[in-house]
């Protein structure tokens, strides 16, 4: 055969030598190369593992394991997303009612969270005496992760709540009682001229301007633009971002 027919089969018989090489995970000079196929079987495990003890520890090992409620929503998020994202949008709430009158006045919503319904259990809850810091988790979901409310810690945020305290004082409340009457009389006008055009109010746009309509600006400009104001969502948003 000439040496020109040679070298072309040469050539194809080194790589067709390769090609069976890299398929059986082999590099070029005989090594095992990786593959993904080798660790693929090892991935799987890891994962099953994962989930396996994910689920054993929020079901028995969590700090809130011992309370009832749906073990589907104690064992993942997927429950409460159901309710609150899809395809409900936003009704988790009211099936937290459905869950309380099955389970009882406190109940586990979620793999780290309770709900109570528990009026003499409020002074427990919301304790000023008792040193407990915030959840992380549910402060910086606000944007907010250098302010008062988003401090975690119980003592960093107690020297800052001191900075505020004058504000809250009973004498301080009291000098507002005029900003109070007047926003009362704002809102009873707007009722009644509501009222008066049979049109529907939605209160949580209301309670927003009535909350923060006078606060935002003390100015008299300030002051006509909430006598001239009309509930609605603009001003919610306003009042809410």
């Amino acid at each position: 055969m000439p040496e020109s027919f040679e070298e072309p089969f040469e050539d194809h018989n080194r790589t067709r030598c390769l090609v069976q090489k890299v398929m059986a995970g082999l590099d070029d000079s005989g090594v095992l190369a990786p593959s993904w196929n080798r660790f693929l079987p090892t991935v799987f495990i890891i994962t099953i593992i994962y989930v396996s003890y994910t689920a054993f520890y929020r079901l028995y090992l969590s700090p809130v394991s011992n309370f009832p409620g749906p073990r589907l929503a104690a064992l993942t998020w997927c429950y409460q997303i159901y309710y609150d994202i899809y395809p409900h949008y936003g009704q988790y709430y009211a099936h937290i009612s459905y869950l309380h009158s099955i389970y009882g006045p406190i109940i586990r919503i979620n793999p780290h969270e309770l709900h109570v319904s528990d009026p003499d259990f409020f002074e427990v809850l919301y304790s000023t005496h008792e040193k407990r810091d915030k959840w992380a988790w549910l402060t910086h979901s606000f944007g907010m992760p250098n302010s008062t409310f988003a401090t975690t810690s119980h003592a960093i945020h107690k020297r800052r709540r001191a900075a505020l305290n004058p504000y809250f004082s009973k004498a301080s409340v009291g000098r507002l009682q005029p900003v109070v009457d007047e926003r009362v009389g704002v809102a009873v006008e707007r009722l009644r001229e509501y009222g008066k055009e049979e049109r529907t109010v939605n209160v949580v746009e209301m309670a927003s301007a009535f909350a923060t309509g006078k606060s935002v600006s003390q100015n008299q400009a300030g002051r006509e633009n909430m006598l001239r104001l009309r509930f609605n969502r603009c001003h919610h948003d306003l009042c809410i971002w």
